[in-house]
């Protein structure tokens, strides 16, 4: 392996891979940050969006360090990385990161290796091994996801107990908060409920129903 992969793979590991273990904690922070108190579903599919994504970026370089980067050890530039990426898995990822693991400062030239043949060439002989190291990927953030879901389910439920007061009108009402998946309209009965359940009186559930 060339000295500055093999700094450039130290770099990665040494703090900039984003693991699964990451991902996992990211996506149960947010369940421990969730809040029916307000309303911030928009910036929290964005975060767990860029989480996501830097995971499989971070898969895809973990795939060529453990490979491409021993044999045939080409010359991995960003745009190398990048077309390795796009011709193994699809998708080039997060730039930002490949860059930051892979830029050589004050370079001029452009890598013999990033031509697209010599890319399609070392992609054909690992393509295989490249798909099944996809699947794992997939498969382990949809774990996450599933128990991300779980666990914000639960969080709902407990709101529920917690909030639920002896109107039956009231009670209604809240269960049809938790069943409404269009967001501005789930926000608008939230606070609906909100506000009969601070007034707790059976005239404005009959006001604000009507």
């Amino acid at each position: 392996m060339r000295d500055k992969t093999r700094e450039a793979m130290r770099l990665f590991l040494g703090g900039r891979c984003y693991t699964a273990e990451k991902l996992e904690k990211d996506y149960l922070a947010e369940v421990a940050n969730y809040s029916n108190d307000r309303w911030e579903a928009p910036q929290r599919a964005s975060r767990l969006a860029a989480s996501v994504k830097r995971y499989k970026t971070s898969e895809m370089l973990r795939f060529i360090f453990a490979t491409i980067a021993y044999d045939p050890d080409p010359d991995l530039t960003p745009l190398t990385v990048r077309r390795l990426c796009k011709a193994l898995f699809g998708r080039t990822g997060s730039q930002w990161l490949v860059v930051e693991v892979f830029g050589e400062k004050g370079r001029q030239h452009r890598s013999a290796d990033s031509n697209p043949e010599m890319v399609e060439k070392m992609a054909a002989r690992y393509r295989h091994a490249a798909e099944l190291h996809w699947s794992a990927t997939l498969a382990e953030i949809e774990r996450v996801k599933r128990l991300y879901q779980t666990k914000i389910k639960k969080s709902k439920n407990k709101w529920v107990d917690c909030h639920c007061c002896s109107s039956p009108s009231s009670l209604m009402l809240m269960y049809a908060y938790i069943s409404i998946n269009d967001g501005a309209l789930k926000y608008h009965w939230y606070n609906l409920v909100k506000n009969i359940l601070r007034m707790r009186t059976y005239h404005v559930v009959t006001q604000l129903c009507t």
